[in-house]
Order: C-alpha cells, then sequence, then structure tokens
C-alpha cells in the first residue's frame, strides 16, 4: 500500500470531508437560552467518499488492495485530500495523482511557520511569498514529528496569522513546513463501516468509503 492515497484515483462524485464531534446541551438558562458544551476537544474529521467507480483494470486492484490493507480499520493511512480547485493557485492545473505540483505554479515549498505554534493552539503565523493567495476556508496540512500527518481548515486570515480548525495536534516549531498544495491526513475505517468492492458486468468497481482522523496515541 503506497504511503500516500490519492482517493481521486477511484473518481469518487461526492467527497463531504468535515470536522466532527462531540457538543451537548448545557441546560436552559434563566433567560431562556440554552447553553452548549463543547467535549470533544476540537472535533476530529470524517471524510464519506460516495458514488466512486473504477475504470480501469489496475484502478480496480488498487482499490482491492487499499480495502484489504485497511484491515477493517486497524491500519491507518495518509490519505490525500483532492481539493486542489479551493486551494492557492493551483486550481488552475488538475491534480496529479503522483504527487507532483504542476510547472510553472508555486507550491506549498514555500511556506512555513514563522514562529513556534504549542499543542492544541488554534492561530499560526504563516510565511508566504504571497499572502493574497491564503484565503479562510482552505486546508493545510503539518507532518507532525509524532502524530504525522493532519489537517487544518483556515477559519480567518489576517495576511500574517491564520485561525484554524480543529486545534494543532501536536507542537510545532518555527520554519516547520506547511502543506497547501497536497494537504493530507492519517485516517482509519471506523467500526461498523469496512468499505465493499462489488463490480458491474465483471468489470467496474463501485467504490464507497467512510473515513476518519486517526486519533490514537502513536506507538
Amino acid at each position: 500500500m503506497p504511503d500516500l492515497v490519492h482517493l481521486c484515483r477511484f473518481n469518487f462524485r461526492d467527497v463531504d470531508f468535515r470536522r466532527v464531534g462531540q457538543v451537548t446541551d448545557g441546560g436552559t438558562a434563566l433567560s431562556g437560552i440554552s447553553a452548549t458544551i463543547e467535549s470533544d476537544g476540537g472535533g476530529y474529521w470524517r471524510g464519506d467518499f460516495t458514488n466512486g467507480s473504477t475504470r480501469s483494470v489496475a484502478d480496480g486492484l488498487a482499490w482491492r488492495a487499499l480495502i484489504e490493507g485497511m484491515d477493517g480499520g486497524a491500519v491507518a493511512i495518509d490519505v490525500a485530500i483532492c481539493d486542489t480547485f479551493f486551494q492557492p493557485t493551483n486550481w488552475q492545473r488538475p491534480h496529479h495523482r503522483d504527487d507532483t505540483a504542476p510547472d510553472a505554479l508555486p507550491t506549498s515549498a514555500d511556506r512555513f511557520t514563522s514562529g513556534a505554534a504549542s499543542l492544541r493552539a488554534t492561530s499560526i503565523a504563516i510565511i508566504t511569498t504571497d499572502p493574497s493567495q491564503v484565503q479562510a476556508g482552505q486546508t493545510f496540512a503539518i507532518n507532525h514529528p509524532t502524530w504525522g500527518w493532519r489537517a487544518y481548515r483556515i477559519i480567518a486570515w489576517d495576511g500574517v496569522t491564520a485561525k484554524f480548525r480543529p486545534p494543532i495536534r501536536e507542537a510545532v516549531a518555527a520554519a516547520t513546513p506547511i502543506e497547501f498544495y497536497s494537504p493530507r491526513c492519517r485516517m482509519h475505517v471506523p467500526p461498523g463501516a469496512a468499505p465493499s468492492a462489488p463490480t458491474n458486468i465483471g468489470r467496474f468497481t463501485s467504490c464507497s468509503l467512510v473515513l476518519v482522523e486517526d486519533m490514537r496515541q502513536p506507538a
């Protein structure tokens, strides 16, 4: 199984990559307003990939190898978030399955943290050659020393500092590279959601997959 899985290979028509968590009702105040309590530590990523299909023997075999290699959720994988249409500058070219950057377009190699950020921080200063290309709503990733690849989504950007969710998974040092071109996240299949591999007329495989961020303590 490859180190980085590009799920766009399986032509999913619908992808819902979102942050989920647990918010409970904290009761109703005398004013009649209900308070909510966030009890999930900032939430975690979930991806629903549906209405996919393979179009070649190679892709069909790759799908079978992928779902077997994940061992029903026991094995975590690094998943590329194939979302380049919304990422800085790179919407002009299609996503490359081999993870190479398009020619003549800037990549994330010139984007770094300008200072350190502690565990569970929700903002970070970013050094970039073109601040106008970074926008709220975009996703970036950091390859943490212990927790590996983790994804974050910007909720506000002032040209220097990005506010994001979920909270940072592991403290980062200054000059840490930030991946915008091909963000990715370590994920696994949740219990009871093992994917299947039905074939149509013995040739085309129908694909669907549910993944959640792998929050198990790294070994």
